[in-house]
């Protein structure tokens, strides 16, 4: 549980070890830039190893952002998991990146500090997004069954190229509010088994 709002001078690192993180209504930040290619740490939470890090918010408001410029918010890595159930994260270019594992996302809202390079159209493509060679070779999942997203259609999206879809094709639709910031929401339409 967090109890206080925390400021981290390093990444959270999980590696190989299960965790339930309840953000129970704080916020955690990064006091100075954390990007690290040599370590490959490339987020304010990294999952490596086999790791399953679970994120609750029990009292709600409780958030995870990155300093501007920087980190992604998460990286998962080594076939770890990331279940992600509430919360708010604000990363840079990604939110959630998944190298080699998968992230499940059920819940929580997120948003872009900065955008995609003017290369890659300038725009929150790359908000949910894998490495690619191992999106192609199923090495690295994102399944979406919630949430809400800025600007980032997780059911229609350009992250691994035209048309990806992170929800689930049964089951699940995505509604959306807004014209210039549009808020799209991930949506339960059936009952389904999890």
């Amino acid at each position: 549980i967090v109890n206080n709002n925390l400021s981290i001078s390093a990444p959270l690192v999980l590696d190989g070890k299960n965790l339930v993180l309840d953000l129970n209504g704080k916020t955690i930040t990064a006091t100075k830039d954390l990007w690290n290619e040599e370590k490959k740490e490339f987020a304010l939470i990294s999952v490596k190893n086999n790791a399953t890090l679970t994120i609750i918010d029990t009292k709600g408001g409780g958030s995870i952002i990155a300093r501007d410029n920087d980190t992604y918010t998460f990286n998962v890595q080594g076939g770890a998991t990331l279940n992600i159930e509430a919360g708010t994260y604000v990363g840079n270019i990604t939110a959630v990146q998944v190298d080699e594992g998968t992230a499940n996302i059920k819940g929580g809202h997120y948003s872009l500090k900065q955008l995609a390079p003017e290369a890659y159209g300038g725009d929150a493509r790359f908000t949910l997004n894998c490495v690619d060679e191992n999106y192609k070779n199923g090495k690295a999942v994102i399944r979406v069954t919630g949430g809400s997203f800025v600007n980032f259609n997780p059911a229609s999206n350009l992250a691994e190229g035209a048309d990806t879809r992170f929800v689930p094709t049964e089951g699940y639709d995505v509604t959306s509010e807004g014209k210039t910031i549009i808020t799209y929401t991930v949506v339960k339409t059936a009952t389904v088994t999890e």
